[in-house]
């Protein structure tokens, strides 16, 4: 039920495009799990509703509500974590950004709430900060591979090649026909000067329906006709 809030894609400008496909992890309670008080529930309830809706200022007032129900305090981590989702969607990355310090500071031990700051952190350019949350996140839960893309290319940025490759190969083991991750790890075996191994990366993104990396293969790229 708590699906809607699962997803969130980060628009990521570092030097080669937008990553708005980039999808959060999705181990969250269910309300069942929650076993929250009534008022609470229904509150949260209404947030579902609304952010499903696209309505994200709604669903942040149900949020509100919801943790003037929270009486006994046992949500208020997962409150803030979902106000955060709805800033991010908002495109509100500073609010977002401390409604997930709060989270943290109830909960500190959960992957996803340093990923979602590591988003909030990039889109507000603090992108060494950022990086250490990647790491925090991942320490938590290694097979996130979305994780593992950002760090790559916070890597590839610093001009940490090689430490960049083992990231997205690291993205692929958890994920292994993922289109993003073979354009970016292709991209760079071309800048390490490996045409073959990265033209050969950019052909299965290609296959599988990236359109910037069939314009890469090209630009790249020397097809041979038969």
């Amino acid at each position: 039920m708590l699906s809607f809030f699962y997803r969130y894609g980060l628009f990521l400008g570092l030097f080669f495009a937008s990553f708005s496909s980039l999808l959060g992890q999705k181990s969250f309670p269910t309300l069942q799990e929650l076993q929250l008080q009534p008022k609470a529930e229904a509150f949260l309830q209404t947030a579902i509703a609304q952010f499903d809706g696209q309505r994200y200022r709604q669903a942040i007032l149900a949020l509100e509500q919801a943790m003037q129900a929270n009486e006994e305090g046992q949500l208020s981590d997962i409150l803030f974590y979902y106000k955060a989702l709805c800033y991010l969607e908002l495109e509100e990355f500073e609010a977002a950004k401390n409604q997930l310090d709060t989270a943290i500071s109830f909960v500190d031990n959960k992957a996803h709430y340093y990923y979602y700051r590591a988003t909030a952190l990039l889109q507000l350019g603090q992108n060494q900060a950022a990086y250490l949350e990647l790491d925090k996140s991942l320490k938590l839960q290694a097979n996130n591979p979305k994780a593992w893309l950002k760090k790559g290319l916070l890597l590839q940025q610093k001009q940490a090649y090689r430490q960049a490759l083992m990231a997205y190969e690291q993205a692929l083991s958890y994920q292994p026909n993922w289109s993003e991750a073979l354009y970016y790890k292709g991209i760079l075996l071309l800048q390490l000067g490996m045409a073959q191994k990265g033209c050969s990366c950019l052909e299965e993104a290609k296959n599988l329906g990236l359109d910037k990396a069939a314009r890469a293969q090209s630009q790249y790229c020397q097809i041979k006709s038969n």
